[in-house]
């Protein structure tokens, strides 16, 4: 929704011909605003779990966070940036962003699991 089309101006403003991404970074913050307060009362943004919702917007809030890391911890956003550095640090996490070596024509093909 509003949010993605905000994260890709943010990100990316010279494909959308803007002159700055502040615009867009405050409208994206405004929702990053209201899952703080979600997080403040409860501990997930699914409830007392990790769930769904949580692996839903983890992604996005990730590269919010990582698009100007100086301006996202700056924020008081306590709880998101926690919520955001457990999702980091998690083992989900950690096996989907397994580093593998560029691809090179004629190479073979690296298959996970083996």
């Amino acid at each position: 929704g509003d949010f993605k089309a905000q994260l890709d101006r943010y990100k990316y403003p010279n494909r959308f011909g803007l002159a700055t991404s502040t615009d867009a970074r405050d409208k994206g913050g405004n929702y990053l605003a209201c899952l703080e307060d979600h997080l403040r009362t409860l501990a997930y943004l699914s409830g007392a779990r990790w769930g769904l919702a949580d692996a839903a917007v983890a992604p996005f809030v990730r590269q919010w966070a990582h698009t100007d890391p100086a301006w996202f911890a700056a924020q008081p956003w306590s709880k998101l940036q926690a919520w955001l550095q457990q999702f980091e640090r998690s083992s989900g996490f950690e096996a989907a962003m397994v580093k593998l070596p560029p691809w090179q024509i004629g190479a073979e093909p690296v298959w996970f699991g083996g």
